[in-house]
């Protein structure tokens, strides 16, 4: 279970992960894109974003984003919301 929180410190959703898998960051598909929000969901659009949020996130440890890069898919049900 992943429960979220607001920058109150007061829960606001409840999820449960079903399922975790590993994809390439250069190989994203939409069936590795389909658990986001429908803004992000075209790959294109969520590897752009991606790019810049995780290049921000691992720039201070002299990394950043390459194509043959792992990250997790996390799918999920939604338990409280």
């Amino acid at each position: 279970l992943v429960v979220l929180i607001d920058m109150g410190g007061r829960p606001t959703l409840l999820v449960r992960l079903t399922r975790v898998r590993t994809a390439v960051f250069g190989q994203v598909t939409a069936a590795d894109t389909a658990v986001d929000g429908s803004p992000v969901r075209d790959p294109a659009v969520w590897k752009a974003l991606h790019t810049l949020y995780w290049n921000r996130l691992l720039q201070p440890f002299g990394l950043g984003v390459t194509d043959d890069m792992p990250f997790w898919v996390e799918e999920f049900t939604l338990v409280y919301d």
